[in-house]
């Protein structure tokens, strides 16, 4: 299951508070899925940190905002919250929906640097 980002990035939605994350793995755990937990920029690597470190054996992949939203700077945006997450989480795994075609683009030329960490995940899995 994807959650986590409740916006788009322009939004200015907040990450999910640490009980709600608590909650949400709490199901996780109960369902015995996978989470793909998305990211807002405002600190996303202090709560990836949070996620990594008491939820990892249900976390997929980290994700940044809820979904694609068109803007021409997203890929941007989205590679600044890799690399903050990153110099905190070095094996920090991340997927991204595929529904932006610029993006995907940007995505398929940034994703091969680093087999194994990255998915694109299509919108109907």
């Amino acid at each position: 299951m994807r959650l986590g980002a409740t916006g788009a990035a322009n939004s200015q939605s907040e990450n999910l508070s640490r009980e709600d994350i608590d909650a949400l793995f709490a199901f996780a755990k109960v369902a015995d899925g996978k989470v793909i937990y998305s990211l807002h920029g405002a600190k996303a690597a202090e709560t990836a940190k949070y996620v990594w470190d008491n939820y990892r054996p249900w976390l997929d992949y980290f994700a940044f905002d809820n979904e694609p939203d068109g803007r021409a700077d997203r890929f941007d945006d989205w590679r600044m919250v890799v690399t903050k997450v990153r110099d905190v989480i070095p094996d920090a795994k991340f997927a991204e929906s595929n529904k932006g075609l610029q993006f995907e683009a940007a995505f398929g030329q940034y994703a091969p640097q680093q087999p194994k960490r990255w998915a694109c995940v299509r919108p109907s899995d």
